[in-house]
């Protein structure tokens, strides 16, 4: 599990995020299970996936 979290570590500081005013585009990581859980990284049958 050490893996899952220093993936979610280095992705945390990269999220997802709106536009500002003066912005035509940004880029970021979202929860691959919705923002209600939080997490950048989800472990499924030994794989993790994040989106």
């Amino acid at each position: 599990m050490t893996g899952r979290v220093d993936l979610h570590t280095q992705l945390d500081g990269r999220r997802f995020r709106p536009c500002g005013p003066l912005e035509t585009a940004t880029m970021g990581w979202s929860a691959p299970l919705g923002e209600d859980s939080g997490a950048l990284v989800h472990p499924l049958e030994g794989c993790l996936l994040n989106v």
